[in-house]
């Protein structure tokens, strides 16, 4: 049987599951596309750049070019969502 290559994170999720997916790529299907000026890959390679450093702030992230306050917000609820419900378990 022949290997599927995904050459995006959104259907690489679909087709063999979020838990196969790098920290980046999960980064990556929460943001979306990118901008004129840096794609959405680079985007989200950056924030996993903070992620591991544990530096993930709102100032962090607006900084970071393409990323305005509705992105900033979407990562910061998603890491918050995903923190509670570790808790909840």
């Amino acid at each position: 049987m022949e290997q599927t290559l995904y050459q995006r994170p959104r259907e690489k999720l679909r087709g063999i599951g979020p838990s196969e997916l790098s920290i980046a790529e999960l980064f990556q299907v929460i943001l979306g596309a990118g901008s004129p000026k840096i794609s959405g890959a680079k985007i989200a390679r950056l924030v996993e750049e903070l992620y591991v450093k544990d530096a993930i702030t709102y100032q962090a992230l607006i900084s970071i070019g393409g990323i305005g306050e509705a992105k900033a917000c979407q990562i910061l609820a998603a890491l918050e969502l995903a923190m509670r419900a570790f808790r909840h378990e």
